[in-house]
């Protein structure tokens, strides 16, 4: 028992030292769904679906 715990804190640690070697992003974190509709083909269904999740996300309802 004691031993898998071991390997979880250096699977946690191993997973760490990933995320700190890349970052998601360096720079701060704005997105607007306009800038995103216009530099991809996202669908504007796409865009209601990903608003929706996002407000349901903020209110807690995921």
């Amino acid at each position: 028992k004691n031993s898998e715990k071991v390997n979880l804190d250096r699977q946690h640690r191993e997973r760490q030292k990933q995320q700190r070697r890349q970052p998601l992003t360096s720079e701060p974190i704005s997105f607007s769904f306009n800038e995103a509709r216009k530099a991809s083909s996202i669908s504007a269904e796409d865009i209601a679906d990903l608003e929706k999740t996002l407000e349901a996300a903020r209110e807690g309802r995921l």
